[in-house]
């Protein structure tokens, strides 16, 4: 399994919840969006400093699978679904999308 994910969080952090730090542990392979360009992490729901990690987001996707091959993606908030929907033609390969962001 491989998890994209914006360029913030702790799943590298020693301090972190065993959970996060937990994801190599349990096989799951982590690519990280740069955070240069998003200094600060962003909370769920629309703002202006997505479309920038979005974007990032992307080309991380964009770039891990140039080596790899991927059974389906697997986007879970409305920010995941439209990069994983821009992605898909060049990817070539399904979208599954589970919906429970309400974009308040």
């Amino acid at each position: 399994m491989t998890l994209f994910c914006y360029g913030h969080g702790d799943a590298e952090d020693p301090t972190a919840p065993a959970s996060a730090r937990g994801l190599r542990e349990a096989g799951v392979e982590l690519h990280r969006a740069p955070s240069l360009l998003t200094r600060t992490p962003l909370r769920a729901g629309p703002s202006a400093g997505k479309p920038v990690a979005d974007a990032a987001l992307l080309g991380t996707l964009l770039a891990a699978t140039r080596g790899a091959s991927f059974d389906a993606l697997l986007a879970h908030n409305a920010e995941a679904g439209f990069v994983a929907l821009a992605s898909r033609t060049l990817v070539a390969v399904p979208v599954v999308y589970v919906a429970h962001t309400l974009l308040r």
